[in-house]
């Protein structure tokens, strides 16, 4: 994998209404709350404030690593510096960040939303409003022009993308649940060093809208869960089940239903090893960061289990039986069926699995799906929208000269600059914002060298992306 490319986990951006979501020089970041002095920053007053850059090993939930071995580079403003800027009210226990997406599971109408404990933001240096990547505009893709870097302590779904509004509250964090963390049962603090990446969590779907995403839990009581869970298995039908770290006693799946009437299962970090699915019709469920491990899903190629459309990032198939198994148009990004390394011995049996048109397959597990005998014609990657500049303001540095060749070479020898041309007598450069000291420190050691030369520095941002178009056009 390039180390300088961020995958793209959930949601894409593809989706979305480009008019709202892609209008960057009116994007405007509301700061409120329980704060004495509430803000409406757009860009050009946010990255007014103090910068910062933070290395991020970034650590998704359900993906493993999905940047590289070497940390990102994330720069933006602090939340440190954020606080001081609106002065938080004594009380306030928890931040809450909200998107202009909705979120990729629960209803359609509901921004994207996730909260972060207040005193971890007060005092963690590298939790950030980020808009730029390894000195790089962040790609749409990735949440740009605008996300929040939660830090290296956290799961990499608490960052989220296309940020819209930060709320101080009062309310404890165990109140503020967020859209995966309310939906999908993820945890609601996930720290990496104790491995929160779910809550327990059993509900019943009540209702979903029109595209299928549910929009009405009921949330079973502990006391209950057994016998909800024994009379699904009675009736042959998981359809109506969303679950995160719930131990399941039963083994046989056999037969199993788990989408009907645009309700699907939705079964993520749940232990089934050793299940049988045998004539199950799994389509369209999402089974991420679940275990298979030497689950059957076909009994000697035959009477086999049906697992098209299926999410399941994450997910091991150690030693599951999947011959014939058919799982086109899955989404199996991070899933293992091969060990890590190269030691094949616990791999699962996969000749004849059709994974036609899945979607985000590792290459190695890929070139051993292949080599077994998997059906892995027309191999997918994710669907991204096109735009992959992102938006971040520079400063323009015009240099009137006498012909001295020698200075453009010394502003291109620095690597300060993202682009720089030239005419007979004239340079103009752009640098990102967050380098405009070392900038500075460098013009002016040019300007002593050359103190005939004019050196000026233009005292408001230009907005990168708008600037190119406008020299293109």
């Amino acid at each position: 994998m390039d180390e300088k490319q961020l995958k793209v986990v959930g949601d894409s951006g593809a989706g979305h209404n480009s008019n709202l979501l892609k209008a960057t020089l009116e994007w405007k970041v509301k700061i409120g709350g329980s704060v004495r002095y509430p803000q409406i920053l757009d860009l050009a007053k946010l990255w007014s404030l103090p910068t910062c850059e933070v290395p991020i090993a970034i650590e998704c939930v359900s993906a493993g690593k999905i940047y590289g071995k070497k940390p990102a580079i994330f720069m933006g403003v602090s939340l440190q510096e954020i606080i001081a800027l609106v002065n938080p009210e004594s009380q306030v226990q928890t931040v809450i960040f909200t998107s202009y997406a909705p979120g990729s599971c629960g209803p359609e109408t509901e921004k994207h939303c996730t909260a972060l404990d207040y005193e971890y933001c007060r005092t963690a240096q590298d939790v950030i409003v980020s808009g730029c990547l390894n000195g790089k505009p962040l790609p749409y893709k990735n949440g740009g022009p605008l996300r929040l870097v939660a830090g290296a302590e956290r799961y990499f779904y608490k960052s989220l993308k296309w940020l819209r509004e930060i709320e101080f509250s009062i309310k404890s964090l165990d109140e503020c649940l967020g859209t995966w963390e309310k939906y999908a049962g993820y945890h609601n603090v996930a720290r990496i060093e104790h491995k929160e990446r779910f809550s327990p969590f059993l509900c019943e779907i009540l209702d979903v809208d029109e595209n299928g995403n549910v929009s009405s839990l009921q949330k079973i009581a502990t006391e209950e869960q057994s016998a909800f869970i024994e009379d699904a298995h009675q009736r042959k039908n998981f359809s109506h089940i969303v679950a995160a770290k719930v131990k399941w006693e039963q083994k046989d799946f056999n037969s199993g239903v788990f989408c009907e009437k645009n309700r699907c299962a939705q079964l993520r970090g749940i232990n089934f090893a050793r299940a049988s699915f045998l004539n199950a019709d799994m389509r369209k469920a999402n089974f991420s960061l679940s275990i298979f491990r030497e689950a059957k899903f076909s009994e000697g190629g035959k009477e086999v289990a049906n697992l098209d459309y299926c999410d399941c990032e994450g997910a091991s198939f150690l030693k599951a039986h999947l011959e014939n198994v058919s799982m086109k148009k899955a989404y199996l990004l991070n899933t293992r069926f091969y060990p890590e390394g190269e030691n094949k011995k616990y791999s699962a049996y996969v000749r004849g699995l059709d994974l036609t048109g899945s979607i985000g397959i590792d290459r190695k597990q890929l070139d051993w799906l292949r080599e077994d005998g998997a059906i892995v014609d027309d191999i997918v990657t994710l669907k991204t929208i096109e735009d992959e500049q992102g938006y971040l303001p520079v400063v323009q540095v015009e240099v009137v000269h006498d012909g001295n060749d020698a200075i453009y070479d010394q502003l291109q020898a620095s690597k300060l600059f993202h682009n720089t041309w030239r005419s007979t007598c004239k340079i103009n450069a752009w640098g990102y914002i967050h380098k405009k000291n070392e900038i500075n420190k460098l013009l002016c050691k040019l300007s002593v060298v050359y103190n005939d030369v004019l050196f000026t520095v233009s005292p408001n941002p230009v907005w990168l992306l708008s600037t190119m178009r406008s020299q293109d056009g």
